[in-house]
């Protein structure tokens, strides 16, 4: 540490010279007005503080204690041991950080006059800012933050050799210099540098770990985590724990244990994750993000989408866009429409309701010209004679302009949760043919009941055989088709779009 800051640390303090008088005990009465040892906040904040630091009580056995806030140790010189929850010794070495939730109990083995520790007192809600400025969710910040906040898991506190991170001591000398001086904006000054501290941690997972048996669980927990934020797509417990050299079966309990859920859990939320990223981030059709990030069925998708975030992914992505470019809301889903060039840069983007969406798309595609900028309309006709114009929903596009391959993209909501907006043919049984200006090249279909309108739990679509641009509508009932139609044969443009309608007999 910079010894300037040292040199304000390390003189003697008045607890601490009674102490060297021959007073053998902690002034209880400093921390604490209950009769069980729970250090109060109370008694060491000023009120509106959310942080505070106070210099580590040498020459003394600290006793069991807890706390009622979340308390970071930061060893400045030194060394000092800690026992924790009457059963762990941590022994903190020079840049070393040991955070403590409210739950665990501590206690400290007496320390010499060059063993200088501060400690910083914290309150949970100082982290809100802190943790926001991780934008990016991840496995690793939410094991950080329910740590921290004692909410969700059974870890209770995290011991980070940090001495050869650079960054991350600079950042916590600029915390102590902060409140040792003082002044305004103190809050915003260390929950910044605190963000920016718990940033760099997520950064350097890897250097978190080291081998040290006493934390031989902590390690292998921070390395998996760090695993799962990278190899979300197709990662496996088999090949992580082939990585650590550890049993399938120890690693699963100790996610259990200290992360809060199984490895498959785990994955599950990094996959979320990633693809509430991509929605907000990026034009990528949901079709496109379920295949970045290994989904392959859409409607679990859907459903744990839905349990997480309490929209759907079109509701959220848009939701997300009203954020960025305070658009009012739309009295109707939106259809989002990209324009892009063929390295990828958008460069138009635009949010319809479905109907004026509809009404561009067809003015684009009756142009008559031999470039397809946008899917065809496609009609759907029973054998009975009765037709309808399905409902386009998300698709990709792509076409020749000039010497350039440009893409349009769109994404629509589940089509069970676009009732209001969908046609209705007045079949049962029978089959129905799929036509457009320019045939589809191949199609598939899936089928869902009527009777799951709404449903929030997305359940999966029952697949439809096909006989070219033909198949068979179900006289069980009424039903919700989703059409996948696929151009890819002409040479100036090709795409893939889904069409949506259902039954309605007698409607």
């Amino acid at each position: 540490m910079n010894e300037s800051l040292l040199s304000q640390l390390r003189p003697i303090t008045a607890e601490e010279q009674a102490i060297l008088d021959g007073d053998r005990r902690v002034q209880r009465e400093l921390y604490t007005s209950r009769r069980e040892f729970v250090v109060d906040s109370q008694k060491l904040l000023e009120k509106g503080q959310l942080i505070e630091i106070r210099p580590h009580t040498r020459f003394i056995h600290f006793p069991r204690h807890r706390h009622n806030y979340v308390e970071l140790v930061y060893m400045c010189s030194g060394t000092t041991r800690h026992i924790l929850n009457d059963a762990e010794t941590v022994t903190l070495e020079e840049g070393d950080l040991l955070f403590l939730n409210q739950g665990v109990y501590h206690e400290i083995l007496p320390a010499g006059r060059e063993d200088i520790a501060v400690n910083f007192i914290i309150l949970p809600e100082f982290f809100d800012r802190s943790i926001s400025m991780i934008e990016r969710e991840n496995v690793l910040r939410d094991f950080l933050l329910s740590t921290l906040s004692g909410t969700g898991t059974d870890a209770h506190y995290l011991h980070i050799p940090a001495k050869k991170l650079l960054p991350v001591q600079n950042l916590m000398e600029n915390m102590v210099w902060t409140l040792l001086h003082g002044g305004s904006n103190t809050n915003t000054l260390n929950q910044t540098t605190m963000g920016l501290m718990l940033l760099n941690l997520s950064q350097y997972a890897e250097s978190i770990s080291r081998d040290d048996p006493n934390r031989q669980e902590q390690n292998l927990v921070f390395l998996t985590l760090k695993y799962i934020d990278t190899h979300y797509k197709s990662g496996t417990l088999a090949e992580v724990s082939a990585q650590l050299g550890c049993p399938t079966y120890f690693l699963s309990r100790l996610l259990t244990k200290h992360a809060g859920g199984s490895f498959k859990d785990l994955l599950q939320q990094r996959k979320l994750q990633q693809a509430a990223y991509l929605l907000a981030n990026t034009p990528l059709t949901v079709e496109a993000i379920l295949d970045s990030i290994g989904y392959r069925n859409s409607s679990y998708f859907y459903r744990r989408f839905r349990e997480k975030y309490g929209c759907s992914p079109v509701e959220y992505r848009n939701r997300e866009a009203e954020k960025s470019f305070e658009l009012p809301q739309p009295p109707r889903p939106v259809l989002r429409l990209y324009e892009q060039n063929q390295k990828g840069g958008i460069t138009m983007k635009k949010y319809f309701t479905w109907l004026p969406a509809l009404a561009l798309l067809l003015t684009l595609t009756g142009c008559g010209g031999s470039i397809q900028t946008s899917p065809f309309p496609v009609t759907v006709t029973a054998d009975s004679g009765t037709s309808v114009e399905a409902m386009l929903g998300t698709y990709t596009w792509e076409y020749e302009d000039g010497e350039e391959w440009k893409g349009m993209t769109a994404d629509s909501d589940h089509p069970l949760w676009c009732q209001e907006w969908m046609p209705a043919l007045d079949a049962s049984g029978g089959t129905v043919t799929v036509s457009a200006e320019v045939a589809p090249d191949s199609i598939t279909v899936q089928c869902w009941s009527t009777d799951d309108w709404c449903d929030a739990d997305y359940p999966d679509g029952e697949a439809v055989e096909t006989k070219g641009l033909t198949f068979s509508l179900r006289e069980d009932g009424d039903y919700v088709y989703e059409v996948t139609a696929r151009w890819n044969s002409a040479s100036k443009w090709e795409g893939t779009a889904y069409y949506c309608f259902y039954t309605a007999a007698g409607g």
